[in-house]
């Protein structure tokens, strides 16, 4: 067996399936999606780094150009923060339009589906809901560990977890196996050389 380290941000999940082993030779299809800032329009005081999603009507006050500055360099992400009027109809449509794409995939959706740029749970279930097939998705799990901004990576899965062994993101070294299902995604900082990495996929 050869040991594998993912030297970078990564999300490992273990999948099991009733009778999925090595005689099984069901196919399980796997679709990572960044949906790039996929956030609510609501104010989370416990995460400054969402007043960027905001209607413009609560933007203008003294406290929010201060949590701007204060979270964002001067350039197009302070402008943003200060100026996008974001809404919850914005956020409708976004959804509709993530949700078309991801439909077209195989005509019913992956079985796995990891998104990377969500903020909580409740706009991965907006997401679920508007899917062609959204209710086959038992697993919906939202990996609420991003510092700063709140940018997390959701998962929704026709499979259940494996007992035991919760998503996570950590880096890690592990083995490749034939009866484990586990999938590796990296999510890296956008813009950054020290981002770079050379996180393999492993199926089985």
């Amino acid at each position: 067996m050869r040991t594998v380290k993912a030297v970078c941000f990564t999300l490992v999940i273990a999948l099991m399936a009733t009778a999925v082993h090595a005689q099984d030779s069901r196919r399980i299809t796997l679709m990572s999606y960044n949906v790039e800032n996929l956030f609510d329009a609501e104010d989370n005081p416990a995460r400054e780094g969402d007043n960027t999603y905001l209607p413009r009507a609560q933007k203008g006050t003294e406290a929010h150009e201060d949590l701007c500055k204060r979270n964002n360099p001067p350039g197009p992400r302070r402008t943003e923060c200060l100026t996008l009027d974001w809404s919850d109809d914005v956020l409708k449509k976004k959804v509709a339009n993530m949700a078309t794409v991801i439909g077209r995939f195989e005509g019913r959706g992956p079985d796995i589906l990891v998104s990377q740029e969500v903020e909580n749970k409740n706009v991965i279930d907006r997401l679920r809901a508007a899917l062609p097939d959204g209710n086959s998705y038992k697993t919906v799990v939202n990996l609420d560990d991003s510092p700063g901004r709140g940018i997390n990576v959701g998962i929704m899965s026709r499979l259940p977890l494996m007992p035991g062994m919760p998503p996570s993101s950590i880096a890690i070294t592990f083995r490749r196996t034939s009866l484990t299902k586990m999938a590796v995604l990296a999510h890296r900082r956008a813009m950054s050389r020290r981002s770079r990495c050379n996180c393999p996929m492993v199926r089985h």
